[in-house]
């Protein structure tokens, strides 16, 4: 899970994000893909977590 939490936050979402917005949004479609990233990694993180049951587990 290590593993796929640095390679979508740093190379996959990123670089998309990177590909995908600036040329509608300018140089806050820039800005906007590093919290965005950020953003969908830790959601896939929630789902994971969820279907793991790894919440459910902590107490």
């Amino acid at each position: 899970m290590a593993i796929w939490i640095t390679v979508a936050r740093e190379m996959l979402f990123m670089v998309a994000f990177l590909l995908i917005l600036p040329p509608f949004f300018g140089a806050e479609g820039v800005w906007a893909s590093i919290p965005l990233s950020e953003a969908v990694v830790a959601l896939s993180i929630v789902i994971y977590a969820r279907r793991k049951h790894i919440f459910g587990k902590i107490q």
